[in-house]
């Protein structure tokens, strides 16, 4: 029980019963306690002589015993793992990867790119992405992937180490990407490529890909020079098998062949001058984007199956 006894008429009771009760709410949960004023007197009264705060009792009970071990600290921390974009060394490769995109290409990468950017870019909706290792290795090593380039070749967000590969990773997937661009080429759009071989749910080839080197700026006998640290690799769309093109988040559409591209982007082309010549919708209707947006799509698959 804590008891307020006010000796001068000038304080006000009010405020100091306040005061208290907050700093005791801070160190206790306010449920824990009940407020009992004397009877037959006002707050604000300057007779009022004291202020009750009195602890609620507690129900006295067996407490009941628990089977379970709990982990100690040490246990927890060792089996505590960062997320991708978690890691320090992670968010600085993914970051240095998007700024040399827009460098090269004068836009992001995609319009997710808000906030924490490596944490938009590992749940992107938009674009998989990934960055392959210039180490010399003899094959191809995976530094970065997010959960898009996850989705394409069939893991799950959690299965992020068996495309890291690794001594003591079970069943790892290795992806067939270079990891080199030779000559004098340092970024390509448009790029196609078999990334992965499977017999029973058809091999997974990207399609429309951009692709560019992430160089780091070095020193190097006195001179500023800059050094290839990877290839990065972002792609929206990719096919698998034959009859079947998948993008981000689950969505599949039936592969066309070049003849029946052709074809529909001619009629999808129809339906856009419909849409606003006859219907007289504006640039800006969403009816107007999607439209437009398919008919791009359609453009890009019949340019990737010509290169």
């Amino acid at each position: 029980i804590f008891d307020l006894t006010m000796t001068r008429p000038r304080c006000s009771a009010a405020a100091t019963a306040l005061f208290l009760f907050s700093w005791i709410a801070s160190y206790y949960p306010l449920d824990a306690f009940v407020v009992c004023p004397p009877h037959h007197h006002s707050l604000l009264s300057k007779n009022y002589n004291h202020f009750r705060l009195q602890a609620k009792s507690k129900k006295k009970g067996k407490k009941k015993k628990s089977d379970d071990k709990k982990q100690s600290g040490f246990e927890w921390a060792s089996s505590f793992t960062l997320k991708p974009f978690e890691s320090d060394s992670t968010r600085e490769l993914v970051s240095s990867a998007l700024s040399s995109f827009e460098g090269r290409t004068g836009s992001p990468l995609t319009s997710e790119l808000v906030g924490d950017l490596p944490k938009a870019l590992w749940n992107s909706k938009e674009v998989a992405f990934v960055i392959m290792d210039q180490s010399g290795e003899e094959s191809p090593i995976v530094k970065y992937a997010n959960a898009a380039a996850l989705e394409s070749v069939g893991l799950k967000p959690d299965e992020y180490p068996r495309l890291l590969g690794g001594d003591d990773v079970e069943q790892p997937i290795v992806l067939d990407l270079p990891t080199e661009m030779k000559g004098e080429k340092r970024y390509e759009s448009g790029y196609k490529k078999k990334i992965l071989r499977c017999d029973e749910d058809g091999d997974v080839t990207v399609l429309d890909a951009y692709r560019w080197a992430l160089d780091r700026p070095a020193l190097i006998d006195g001179k500023f020079t800059s050094t290839t640290i990877g290839i990065c690799y972002a792609w929206s769309e990719w096919a698998k098998g034959e009859d079947m093109i998948c993008q981000p988040g689950g969505v599949t559409k039936p592969l066309l062949k070049e003849e029946d591209l052709e074809e529909a982007v001619t009629k999808q082309a129809a339906l856009v001058r419909k849409l606003k010549e006859e219907d007289g919708l504006g640039n800006k209707d969403p009816g107007v984007v999607d439209a437009v947006k398919e008919l791009l799509r359609l453009k890009e698959q019949i340019a990737s199956l010509s290169n």
